[in-house]
């Protein structure tokens, strides 16, 4: 079984920490890799149509640019 993350970030400067939050699909899990996949792309098309969250989430995150990453994680990894 799969769980679908994605992890949005801002964009800062060399001298800061990245700061990110990671955000973890309530749909799943999903029995193949593949079908997380599907998902994850799903929630990224999502999130990024989406003007409203996509600027809570830079206020949030202290950024004006944001940039993201996907991962299918298998039950018992850890993110």
């Amino acid at each position: 079984m799969f769980t679908a993350l994605v992890m949005f970030c801002a964009l800062q400067t060399p001298e800061l920490p990245p700061n990110c939050i990671i955000l973890k699909d309530t749909y799943g899990p999903y029995r193949t890799e593949e079908n997380c996949n599907i998902r994850t792309s799903q929630m990224i098309r999502e999130i990024t149509a989406d003007e409203v969250v996509m600027r809570g989430l830079a206020q949030s995150l202290g950024g004006a640019q944001l940039y993201y990453a996907s991962k299918c994680e298998k039950e018992g990894e850890q993110a």
